[in-house]
């Protein structure tokens, strides 16, 4: 029985390490996906047990868990007690059963009791421990059923009772609800509809298998955490079940229902699903600002679930093999320290095709010993995998990725005989462009950045939305990066803009790309320096380039009001807004925070409109007055059925500055119609990356047939929007 016991407790284990990297993964999404409906969220933590419960699992190329040689297959026998006599006429073989007949290796079979290992008691422990979790949660359960002993069938399976103060789902087979006597009518309905919804989405089973596994594997954290989370998101689950078809007056009673039915204990049962259970506070938010979830947030959610599912439900098949190894023991024994020129030309001396120079030995992590550099593709085909070994581990890696968004480059700097990663970001999207760099040390195998720097610019000269272009910011970062790349050598880059610059000029160097694609409106001269041509690339595309002369209009071009909105779907806040035909709007913002709620109503008007395009208008903000009552920081409590609610008065957020303080007169919007597009320069929202973070839908503008599809109200100042509801 000893023997049966250790070994299920080597393959919980393996299994607990296994599924900590998929709880961990699902932890993480769970916080990335906050616009995600819960139900899918929900079915990861499916996979979550699905990982825990079954013992095997398939094998992909595609899985991200580290490879591990499995306990329950190589077991140690280490004694932890030993008689006396036991030492001192016995030699104690190590025991190692790898799954081979015949290893070679002589093996003395020693008396059943005789020796006690660390696993033994170990494995003892853990039993232990599935048993009182056990334990608990039936003495729970027949606590629970207990009180509801005595109570009143009002009507299908729905019990009355007088000993309960909170509502609840008792029962796996027949599921019963039963709700406190002294809940009021006015309730009853929403706290049936919820644990109704409850029923119907199979949570008085899911919950009870949770508890089950957590009992299995309670020695591991992320299991509680994870246990925590599902019965969270089964709440969330559920309460959008029930409110997705509410108006906002049922919300607000539903959510005083719950707060009505909250308890306070913080101890962690198998049952029974009540109405009030956890996360309190984060469910009236989510309530009272639902909204069903837009088809693009879904699909994105469904596509990261798929991908969270491919790579840690499955375990590593172990066939990814290195391209390139190349290891030196002495990091300078190849180069020539004869002169300061004759490094920099050796360190520089590298391959542009995305391979790393793998002939290179780094001290990155300062301990001198010279580290080990790998590069392989992965399996996909869409990108690399850097990996810096040392004695055998792996202390550092980095994956890019060829497609815009994950493209990464990594070179080796050697300044003054010291060895840094140099990770280097030109990025460009709609001719809005952020440049960065990072200088760091592997100190203790910990990424440490000891010197970056970045710089932003816009190549848009004529767009209402121009985000400023220095020459003189540029060419400094530039010189600094280049100083940079100078004394480095390539590691991974999967940026072929970066890769055709450095063949193009025989070198590490970045000579900017965009700057040769703009003849016959500008070529770049090789006899000046780059300052110089940023200089006289400003004055050629300012030429041509020309700011859109205004057409003084009217009023607006809408002939009834619009409803807008400006949120991020991320938390429980937003700011809607009536916009009239003749100018004027009125505007609400609130954000609840449990009983903490933020307020700010206002009105204004703008007054000048001039027509930028046949899509396009600019407004100028002639009047804003805030209608709160209050004055911005100002708080007090207000009593809203049986709670005190707690309000502070706030700023107008969206017609803020970037100081988060109103707008003051004469500041700038820009109204989209529902045709404007973005896929080239002069296009309406071209550049406007701010304002198309915060649509509703987010549209990749790649052709005139891609349109905003709804009309959008842009504050210049934060770049910032509002769209009206269109869809």
């Amino acid at each position: 029985m000893n023997t049966i016991v250790k070994d299920l407790f080597l393959k919980i284990l393996d299994m607990s390490y296994m599924g900590g990297w998929l709880m961990a993964a699902v932890i993480l999404t769970r916080l990335l996906l906050r616009k995600a409906p819960r139900w899918l969220i929900c079915l990861l933590w499916g996979l979550v047990a699905l990982r825990l419960i079954c013992p095997f699992s398939m094998e992909s190329s595609f899985s991200l868990i580290p490879e591990k040689e499995p306990l329950s297959g190589v077991m140690v026998q280490e004694p932890l007690f030993m008689t006396e006599e036991w030492q001192q006429n016995v030699t104690v073989p190590t025991y190692t059963y790898t799954g081979m007949e015949n290893t070679g290796v002589e093996r003395e079979v020693k008396p059943a009791g005789s020796v006690i290992s660390v696993m033994d008691v170990l494995a003892f422990v853990w039993a232990a421990g599935v048993v009182l979790m056990m334990a608990y949660g039936v003495v729970s359960y027949y606590r629970i059923k207990k009180y509801t002993d005595i109570s009143l069938n009002v009507r299908d399976n729905i019990y009355q009772c007088d000993t309960i103060d909170t509502p609840f789902i008792l029962g796996t087979i027949h599921p019963r609800i039963f709700v406190p006597s002294m809940i009021e009518d006015c309730r009853m309905e929403y706290v049936v509809a919820h644990e109704k919804a409850h029923i119907r989405r199979g949570d008085h089973l899911w919950k009870p298998l949770g508890f089950v596994i957590l009992c299995v594997y309670w020695f591991h954290p992320l299991c509680w955490i994870s246990y925590i989370l599902l019965c969270r998101d089964i709440e969330l689950a559920c309460d959008e079940c029930v409110v997705s078809t509410m108006a906002l007056e049922d919300k607000k009673l539903y959510a005083e229902a719950l707060l009505s039915c909250s308890i306070n204990k913080k101890i962690i049962t198998i049952c029974p699903l009540a109405f009030g259970e956890v996360g309190v506070k984060e469910r009236i938010k989510s309530i009272l600002h639902y909204k069903k979830p837009a088809f693009w947030v879904l699909v994105i959610s469904v596509l990261v679930c798929v991908i969270v599912a491919v790579c840690f439900l499955t375990n590593p098949d172990g066939k990814k093999e290195d391209l390139t190894v190349g290891k030196v023991e002495d990091p300078l024994e190849n180069r020539d320290d004869t002169s300061a020129e004759s490094a920099v030309e050796k360190e520089s001396d590298v391959r542009t095709e995305g391979a790393a120079d793998t002939t290179i030995a780094p001290d990155l992590n300062r301990n001198g010993i010279a580290e080990e550099v790998r590069l392989m593709d992965m399996d996909d085909g869409q990108g690399q995998r850097l990996e810096i070994w040392e004695n055998g581990e792996l202390i550092d890696f980095e994956e890019g990725y060829f497609a815009h968004a994950g493209r990464t480059s990594i070179f080796l700097c050697t300044l003054e005989g010291e060895d840094y990663l140099l990770r280097y970001h030109p990025t460009m999207y709609q001719g809005v462009c952020t440049y960065d760099y990072a200088l760091s040390t592997l100190t203790n195998n910990e990424e440490t950045v000891v010197q970056s720097n970045w710089v932003n610019f816009d190549i848009n000269f004529g767009s209402p939305i121009h985000d400023g272009f220095d020459p003189d910011e540029i060419a400094a970062f530039m010189d600094e990066i280049n100083d940079l790349l100078a004394h480095s050598v390539q590691m991974l880059n999967t940026d072929s803009d970066l890769l055709d610059t450095f063949e193009k000029e025989g070198r590490l160097y970045d000579s900017l790309w965009w700057l040769d694609v703009w003849e016959p409106v500008f070529s770049r001269d090789k006899e000046i320096s780059l300052l110089e041509n940023l200089k006289d690339f400003q004055t050629a595309m300012m030429e041509v380039q020309e700011s859109v002369t205004p057409e003084t209009m009217g009023g607006l071009p809408i002939t009834k009001p619009l409803e807008m909105a400006f949120y991020s779907g991320a938390g429980a806040w937003g700011t809607s807004l009536i916009l009239n035909p003749d100018g004027s709007f009125v505007g609400n913002y609130s954000d609840t925070d449990g009983l903490t709620v933020y307020v700010c109503q206002f009105h204004g008007r703008f007054g000048t409109v001039e027509k930028l395009t046949d899509n396009s208008w600019s407004l100028t903000l002639e009047e804003l007055e805030l209608d709160t009552g209050r004055s911005v920081g100002e708080e007090w409590d207000e009593i809203g059925g049986d709670y005190t609610f707690h309000y502070i008065s706030s700023e107008p957020y969206g017609f803020n500055d970037a100081d988060e303080t109103a707008l003051k007169t004469g500041a700038q919007f820009i109204l989209y119609s529902p045709d404007a597009t973005g896929h080239e320069p002069g296009t309406e929202l071209y550049g406007a990356a701010e304002f198309q973070s915060w649509m509703h839908e987010r549209k990749e503008f790649i052709s005139d047939d891609d349109i905003l599809g709804c009309w959008g109200l842009q504050n210049v100042e934060t770049g910032q929007g509002f769209f009206s509801d269109d869809r």
